[in-house]
């Protein structure tokens, strides 16, 4: 056995040789690659490791590497196990598998990659906050009306022994499961609890990479109507040492599945040099680095008075846009019809530099703003990915937001269709974080899978099962999750925790939150800031 060692940007594992015997196993982890010369099925491929055979499934999404993209496959095969998919095609004639399952009326497809999420907080206002609006923000209720709540210590990990913060957390990772996630990226405010925050991760079964955010400007508002900026540098660089602690103990973490980014907060709230420097810390480290940027109206306005370039201009003009840069969300760029802007250089600058941008459709759309749109942003050679920015964590009806909003966006519904959504998805999630092993299903990729029950009613009649499940059934026909090929969401359920326990929890957290934060001198009444549909009879 011999072994090869050399440095790379980003984790990944793949194997040569046929379905049945691999030659030799790269895995890379922590920017080191190794190449072992090996009979076994890879890294953890050993004679004791639990293969699963998916037995003539009705219809695989399977990736095609001739056509360098996903196929339909009917009556297909799929067997994996911890170390990746050993086989994908019909009449699988290898070693005989530890499990066999009769895949009758069953669509096998790729986990779906979210590379936008917050997990401790997005949840609590389920129910709450979805029509919140604030007129003198263009109605965007980030900075007066959903602010306060942002900020609220409720669910972070140092309130109450982090009892909130693993109710918001395994509530959000059961959604996410159930709607057939197996990779998620999670952003949060760094603090001194990064081991609990890893813990959690690990234990749900998800691949998750951590985020921790750093800031040294916090949002204020003049008068209720004026958008500024406190800065605070000092808590800001504490906030980033923090954050390289956490990446740290991501870095060290027993569990493999768990991956570090670098995250400044926002593309307003950051100063040029601290952004410099963490786009060079992501580099370093190998990893991926992501900032909010081009959410809002008043943001862009902001970063026009201090720097005369957009958002997205400026981020380019200091140089930390680059194939391994994800932008959450990108609405407002400088064709948006909402700005009347005169310039149009933000499309081109993102395709340019082969920055990401994070689409998270649903937040944005309850507050009527919208990307203009998915089908330009594409043609236009930018790469996109999706995400889930709050509640519910739920990748389907995201895909489902960004096809209605993309095609009425458009005026061109031709421009858009569900396969663009479905590899924004899948791969256009794997290559914002560098990998080609995940968001696909062929030989050598992870078994990240999700198992479809084709016989729910609401995926009848299925003549298309991807637009079936999207458009209609959603999470309900999601019967089965795994990752690294370990049952992670079986029958409806996440195997390592109890959801629904988690669940009921929110709406104690929900009522504290209302409490401490009502009557405060710099929140709006609550009257203003959430009332219910109907007038509650007395």
């Amino acid at each position: 056995m011999g072994v090869l060692t050399c440095k790379v940007r980003q984790d990944f594992n793949f194997f040569f040789g046929s379905a049945t015997t691999a030659l030799a196993w790269i895995s890379v982890h922590g920017g080191m690659v190794s190449i072992t010369d090996t009979g076994l099925m890879g890294r953890t491929m050993t004679s004791d490791t639990h293969t699963t055979h998916i037995q003539n499934a009705d219809w695989v999404i399977a990736w095609d590497d001739t056509a360098d993209d996903h196929i339909y496959r009917r009556n297909c095969d799929v067997v994996f196990d911890a170390g990746g998919i050993r086989y994908v095609g019909s009449n699988y004639q290898g070693p005989p598998a530890d499990e066999v399952m009769d895949a009758n009326g069953l669509m096998v497809m790729p986990g779906l990659i979210s590379t936008h999420s917050h997990l401790n907080g997005g949840n609590l206002a389920t129910g709450f906050l979805e029509e919140v609006l604030d007129p003198y923000f263009q109605h965007s209720p980030m900075y007066t009306r959903k602010g306060p709540f942002w900020k609220s210590d409720v669910a972070t990990p140092g309130r109450d022994n982090g009892r909130w913060f693993k109710a918001a957390m395994r509530h959000a990772q059961g959604e996410l499961m159930a709607s057939g996630v197996t990779t998620v990226v999670d952003i949060q405010g760094a603090n001194e609890h990064g081991q609990l925050w890893c813990d959690l991760a690990a234990q749900s079964g998800l691949r998750t990479y951590l985020a921790p955010c750093f800031q040294e400007a916090f949002w204020a508002v003049r008068d209720s109507r004026v958008l500024d900026h406190e800065w605070n540098v000092e808590a800001g660089r504490a906030a980033y040492d923090l954050a390289c602690a956490t990446l740290d103990l991501v870095e060290e973490h027993a569990c493999d599945r768990l991956h570090g980014m670098v995250a400044p907060a926002q593309v307003d709230t950051c100063t040029e040099s601290l952004m410099v420097e963490s786009k060079a810390l992501a580099k370093s480290r190998g990893l991926v680095w992501q900032t909010h940027c081009a959410q809002s109206v008043p943001e862009f306005r902001a970063m026009i008075a201090r720097t005369g370039l957009t958002p997205v201009g400026w981020l380019d003009d200091i140089g930390v846009l680059d194939d391994s840069s994800i932008i959450g969300h990108g609405i407002y760029l400088d064709h948006h019809s909402s700005l009347g802007s005169h310039s149009r250089g933000d499309l081109d600058a993102l395709a340019q530099c082969e920055t990401t941008v994070a689409h998270c459709p649903i937040t944005f759309s309850r507050w009527g703003t919208t990307l203009e749109n998915f089908g330009r942003y594409r043609d236009a050679g930018v790469r996109m990915a999706l995400g889930n920015d709050t509640g519910p964590h739920n990748m389907l009806e995201e895909m489902r937001c960004a096809f209605t909003q993309g095609r009425i966006n458009s005026h061109a519904p031709a421009q858009l269709a569900m396969s663009d959504i479905f590899r924004a998805a899948t791969t256009g999630g794997a290559r914002a974080l560098g990998r080609t092993d995940i968001g696909r299903l062929n030989i050598g990729s992870r078994a990240d899978i999700v198992l479809v029950d084709l016989g729910v009613p609401s995926m009848r009649p299925g003549f298309d099962p991807l637009r079936s499940l999207v458009f209609v059934a959603a999470d309900r026909a999601v019967r089965d999750v795994y990752v690294e090929g370990r049952l992670i969401y079986a029958q409806g359920a996440p195997s390592g925790f109890d959801a629904s326990a988690a669940s009921q929890e929110l709406s104690e957290a929900l009522a504290i939150q209302v409490r401490e934060i009502s009557g405060r001198d710099d929140v709006p009444p609550m009257h203003e800031i959430a009332t219910s549909s109907f007038p509650i009879a007395k």
